[in-house]
């Protein structure tokens, strides 16, 4: 199996997918990622979703220049990997990104290790007596290799789209960590939307991509453990998967601290003083935006019992509030996730009075002290509200009794003990910090909320 750019053109590598002994595949590994930055620009200008055709369609089907014949590839797949100096990179990439390199690309940077001719010579000796470092490695993963060839062992292979499949599962708790991940990046790309499109579009390949080095790493497991091809395993472990979710986010938190493009600061305009007129008539729209956004959140987290419920829907609110208490999901949500819990779906609220409602729905929650509300602390990105239940040790409580009891939900709450509730926080959750329901202020605010529910019943 031959592997290569051949030409260096589109045309050369959709003619390498189509060889059937290539399986729709075609990959390069370069000592300087630059060839492969300078050709997809290039051949980019031409055709600008280029990057998309080469990662995410299942079918292509191109007119290739050389014997002017279609050429039909079933899901095509092109893998990279090279070293590319940080400037290369950048100049690429640049602020705007039209090419989509910035969210599809893993990227890793560590210090050089300089290493000496002695280690050179320690390592060379590990290889078996007269084996090559190429035979060596063909002869490892050779298993490997026979496990993925359809032609070797075709009973573990479907056809679909005149191609062989090879079909991976996650298990249970890979399974678990995968949809978590991707809940919590749709409700970022929400939390985004319309206000930092840049934010929004990571968050959305964010669903994903963390988990694409999954079945790498348990491959490389198995054949690091010696697993024949007869024994190989199809379900990818939980260490494979928090080993990809680690490994990638840590690229991804590398590769922000050296995407200089983007955390320049925006210059100031000349004559422009911090906190100016003049500066606050420049802001962009979208800044405004997300000002206005912090300002709603943070208007709606300080209501009072006799203000929380003002101007809106008090019915909506409190279906808001016994979804969010009745919910199994993770003890901490974000106001976005109300809108997609069971019974709030099908009120079909318009997108607006939904955002409104979940925030006030929030903080009835926190007057009633059947948890904790709060902004979140991003610095960047769209603001929003986050919500953690109280947690089972807290239920005892008298006021919080009356509370569950005014909402009709005895037997109903649903909730963790305090471990797994702070375990859940999120990145730029606050703190959570219980109420002192001994406090005499506390205990008013949770009785008057209650008389306010049982009026709206």
């Amino acid at each position: 199996m031959h592997m290569g750019f051949t030409s260096g053109s589109v045309d050369g590598v959709v003619g390498r997918l189509s060889e059937p002994q290539n399986l729709s595949r075609a990959a390069a590994f370069l000592a300087e990622a630059q060839v492969f930055l300078t050709w997809i620009s290039q051949e980019s200008s031409q055709n600008q979703g280029l990057m998309a055709q080469l990662t995410d369609r299942l079918v292509w089907d191109k007119v290739t220049v050389k014997d002017r014949t279609t050429v039909l590839v079933d899901a095509p797949f092109i893998g990279i990997c090279g070293a590319v100096r940080m400037e290369e990179l950048t100049q690429s990439i640049g602020e705007a990104d039209p090419l989509g390199l910035r969210e599809r690309l893993l990227l890793m940077y560590e210090r050089p290790r300089f290493v000496r001719s002695v280690q050179l010579q320690e390592a060379c000796q590990k290889f078996p007596a007269g084996s090559t470092m190429h035979e060596f490695l063909a002869g490892s993963f050779w298993p490997l290799h026979q496990a993925h060839h359809p032609h070797i062992h075709p009973r573990n292979f479907k056809k679909d789209l005149n191609y062989s499949w090879l079909e991976y599962t996650f298990d249970e708790e890979a399974a678990t960590l995968f949809w978590e991940n991707f809940d919590e990046h749709a409700a970022l790309q929400e939390s985004n939307y319309r206000l930092d499109q840049q934010l929004a579009k990571k968050a959305g390949k964010g669903k994903t991509r963390h988990f694409r080095l999954a079945l790498p790493f348990h491959n490389l497991m198995q054949k690091v453990a010696g697993q024949t091809v007869e024994g190989w395993q199809m379900q990818v472990t939980a260490a494979a998967a928090k080993a990809s979710l680690l490994f990638s986010r840590y690229m991804d938190s590398v590769f922000e601290c050296l995407d200089l493009l983007r955390n320049t600061p925006t210059p100031a305009m000349p004559g422009a003083a911090a906190g100016s007129s003049l500066a606050a008539q420049e802001m962009s729209p979208r800044r405004k935006s997300k000002s206005l956004q912090e300002t709603v959140i943070t208007q709606a987290l300080a209501a009072t019992p006799s203000t929380v419920l003002q101007d809106v829907d008090g019915k909506v609110v409190l279906t808001m509030v016994r979804a969010v208490c009745t919910s199994q999901r993770l003890p901490c949500l974000r106001n976005s996730d109300v809108n997609h819990l069971k019974s709030v779906i099908a009120l079909n609220l318009p997108p607006a009075q939904s955002n409104v409602c979940n925030l006030r729905a929030f903080r009835l929650l926190h007057l009633l002290g059947l948890g904790v509300a709060s902004i979140s602390t991003n610095t960047s990105g769209a603001k929003c509200a986050f919500f953690a239940k109280l947690p089972r040790e807290h239920l005892n409580q008298p006021g919080v009794q009356a509370s569950i009891r005014a909402l009709q939900l005895e037997t109903d709450f649903f909730t963790g003990e305090a471990t797994v509730v702070q375990n859940a926080r999120k990145a730029n959750q606050k703190e959570i910090a219980w109420p002192d329901f001994t406090q005499v202020d506390v205990q008013e605010t949770m009785a008057a909320t209650v008389a306010l529910v049982s009026r709206v019943q």
